[in-house]
């Protein structure tokens, strides 16, 4: 999220050469699910509704 927040997402996935953007997201997106149901910090829902935006 650090990168994808200071590059913006097209430059994040061409520096890391991902060509499939949905399944990078829905990837991303579950890792933090699984950390908000873990842990319960409020941040990890702010990163979710951010993806959900993109």
């Amino acid at each position: 999220m650090y990168y994808i927040n200071k590059y913006g997402i097209n430059n994040h996935l061409n520096r890391l050469d991902i060509s499939n953007k949905t399944k990078y997201l829905n990837n991303l997106l579950g890792r933090i699910n699984y950390v908000f149901d873990v842990t319960n910090d409020k941040i990890f829902l702010k990163y979710r509704d951010y993806l959900k935006e993109i």
